[in-house]
Formats: C-alpha cells, structure tokens, sequence
C-alpha cells in the first residue's frame, strides 16, 4: 500500500525529552507523530496507525527524520456477521491468501488465533500473557508489519524510546475516543530483515556476513539478533519458531504527557515521492507542514518492502525498491568495536 492512497483522519504529536544517546553521548529530543489513517483495501476491521519519529539535538536548527513505526489495528469486537461471529474472522482468519501485503496480517494473526477467533493453545507455553488476554474477545491487536530505524542513528538507543512514545500517543487519550485505546491491547510483530538498499543499509555495513557464512545462515543470524532486540522491550514467541517467529506482548494504557497535543485538522509532515517518507539522510524544519490538498509527488515506484527466510525449508521473499539507492557516507562505527556492541542497537525491521 502506498502511503499517498490513505486518508490521515487523525494525529497526535508528543516528544519525550533529552533521551540519551548511547552511541555518541549526550541527549537528544524524540519526537513523534502519530497518524492514524483508513485502510484503502477496505477492509471493514482495520484500521491504520503511523508514527514518524524525528530527533533534535541540542545546538541543531532542524531536527531530523529517522524513522517510523508502522502498525494496524484490527478490531474484534467492532462488526458481526448475521451467523453472529466477528467479521474479521472471515477478514483474517478464515479467508483465502491473496499474495499482497494483507497476507502479513492473516499470517501473523493466524498465528496467534485459529479460525474461530480463540488463541491457540501452542501460545499458552510459550506466552500466556499473551494468551489470556486474546481470550478477551473484546480486545484488539495491533500488528507492526514494518518497524524502521535510520542507519545514521543506529546505536543511539532510539527504539525503546520509539516504542514508549507510540503506546503513550496511542492509548494516553490524546486521539479521539474512537481511535484511543482505552485498555490492554496485544501488540504483535514477526522480525525480518528489509531488502530494500536503504530500509537494509544497517545491515549491509555493520552486522556483515562471516567468510563462509551462508546467505541463509547469516540470515537467521540477523533474525535472532533482532529477536533478542524485541525480547528486551517485552515481545516473546507465541509458538515454536520451527511454526512461527511471530512474538507479541500486551500492552496497558500509558498515561498522557502534559505535553501531548491533539492536531486538528491533522497536519501529517509531507509525503517524499511515492507516498515515502524521505530517506534517512534527508533533514526538514521543525515541524515540517504542508498545505492541505497540495500534491503528494507523481513517483510511481512501489514503496519498498522486507523479506524474511522462513526456519524450514530455507527461502526467502523477495521486494524490489524502484529507485537506485542514493550514494551515503558509511554508517559511523564505534573504535574497538566489539562482536556483540550492536545488541542493544535500534536494529529495526518489525517483521515483513
């Protein structure tokens, strides 16, 4: 889906001050924007959330974008079938593959529940917080199909923050009552790389293949360094990686900062060429606006997409970005850098 083709119905903005830096020392203020948006595709039971995420550090005039956490929100309890089960049963559990992106949704929620809508009974040993709060039919699940990080930040301590300031945005009460979620909510993910050049650059030019490492092999390595990236900010596996590498976690509601602002009417920060937001080098004002109805860019390069190998049978899916990578300086290492230095990095990618 192309950002340009969703309607922004509603946005919160909130920052959260002087968070350390671990790479290069000092602080920095992280702010986010929090769009939430329709679905195009229609579906009667999702709903889209986006949070762009910029840094400004003490002395710069512009802050900076560096990246975006992307997730929907399916609703159970919002719409009934006449027979009286939940409409997105027939959405997400029990309808037919459509090789789009939408099967990410199926795939991750199929997971976690079988076709009648109950959590699977694989969760309970290996999640049962998980597990017992899917068993509130009321409740919802928010699914992260892309989680991205700059590479120009990497190793900053930027997602834990990240992650903090979108469940505050998203449940503190400053969205409108309709888009807030008022109560405990399973948040889910499956890690995989991004195999566009720029969403992937972390991973080309600091977690590098080993001599003899195998492309699958050294995959695997990645998906297991992200995995324990996810395990420290409270996601854990809900089955058996040989069946799934989905993780998930439940989240409660996180009181609002004085500070957390309701837009009306929303102003999201201006759209890059195909509905992208701007790649990790670029910069914009503090905060960047645009006039409503004004042109959202005519690029019709598809929005870049990651793959993830599967455990068994090795595989891996494949997504193309339409333009050639711009050339970058190489990403700023730490002296002496150890094996494992980047294992509480922002290393980024939720799952495909």
């Amino acid at each position: 889906m192309e950002r340009d083709e969703a309607v922004v119905i509603a946005e919160a903005r909130g920052t959260i001050p002087n968070i350390p830096l671990r790479r290069t020392g000092g602080t920095g203020d992280l702010r986010m924007s929090l769009q939430v948006h329709d679905d195009p595709s229609n579906f009667r039971t999702r709903l889209g959330y986006y949070g762009e995420l910029y840094l400004a550090r003490p002395g710069q005039q512009e802050e900076r974008h560096i990246g975006f956490l992307s997730a929907w929100r399916i609703s159970r309890s919002s719409a009934w079938l006449p027979d009286g089960a939940p409409i997105y049963i027939r959405e997400w559990l029990r309808s037919v593959p459509d090789h789009t992106a939408d099967d990410e949704v199926r795939t991750a929620l199929r997971a976690l529940m079988d076709e009648n809508g109950d959590p699977r009974s694989e969760v309970i040993s290996f999640n049962p917080v998980v597990w017992a709060q899917l068993n509130d039919m009321d409740s919802d699940v928010i699914f992260f199909p892309m989680i991205w990080i700059s590479a120009s930040v990497s190793g900053q301590g930027i997602i834990s923050h990240a992650f903090n300031l979108f469940y505050r945005l998203l449940t503190g009460g400053t969205l409108p009552a309709f888009y807030n979620v008022s109560g405990p909510i399973t948040v889910a993910l499956e890690p995989g790389i991004p195999n566009s050049p720029e969403y992937s650059r972390l991973w080309r030019e600091i977690v590098t293949r080993h001599d003899h490492e195998s492309g699958y092999s050294y995959e695997l390595r990645c998906l297991e360094i992200l995995e324990r990236m996810y395990e420290r900010n409270g996601y854990k596996h809900c089955r058996s990686i040989y069946d799934s590498r989905v993780m998930a976690r439940v989240v409660e509601p996180v009181a609002r900062d004085p500070g957390d602002r309701l837009m009306m009417p929303p102003d999201p920060p201006p759209l890059a060429e195909a509905g992208r937001t701007p790649p990790s080098s670029q910069s914009r004002p503090s905060p960047p606006r645009r006039s409503h109805g004004g042109p959202l860019g005519n690029d019709n390069s598809p929005t870049p997409g990651p793959s993830r190998p599967p455990v068994v049978p090795p595989g891996v899916r494949t997504a193309t970005m339409g333009k050639s990578p711009q050339i970058r300086p190489p990403v700023p290492r730490k002296r002496a850098q150890g094996q494992n230095d980047y294992e509480w990095d922002d290393i980024y990618n939720a799952s495909p």
